[in-house]
C-alpha cells in the first residue's frame, strides 16, 4: 500500500501543498514502507522513534538553514538522537 502511495506520488504534483512539503511526505512514506519490511524486528516504540529520526535528518539535510525551526538548527547541532529522545 505505502509502495504504491510513493510511486504515485512521485509521479504527480498534489495542488495545496509546496514542492518541499511534497518531497518530506515522501520520505515519511518511504520511512513507513521499510518500518513495514520490519515490522518483527521493531515494536510501536521502536518505529516512532525511526520515523522520528529519519525525518528529522531529512529535514536537517534539506532545509534552507532560515527555514529550519530552532530545536533543528541550534539547540541539536551535535546529536540527532536528543531530538527524539
Amino acid at each position: 500500500m505505502f509502495a504504491y502511495l510513493s510511486e504515485t506520488l512521485m509521479s504527480l504534483a498534489l495542488p495545496g501543498i509546496s514542492q518541499n512539503e511534497q518531497v518530506s511526505l515522501l520520505a515519511v512514506i518511504d520511512t513507513l514502507v521499510q518500518l513495514e519490511k520490519q515490522k518483527r524486528a521493531l515494536d510501536d516504540n521502536g518505529g516512532r522513534f525511526t520515523l522520528s529520526l529519519r525525518l528529522f535528518t531529512f529535514l536537517r539535510r534539506t532545509l534552507p538553514p532560515q527555514a529550519r525551526p530552532i530545536a533543528l538548527s541550534q539547540r541539536v547541532k551535535q546529536n540527532p538522537f536528543e531530538y527524539c529522545i
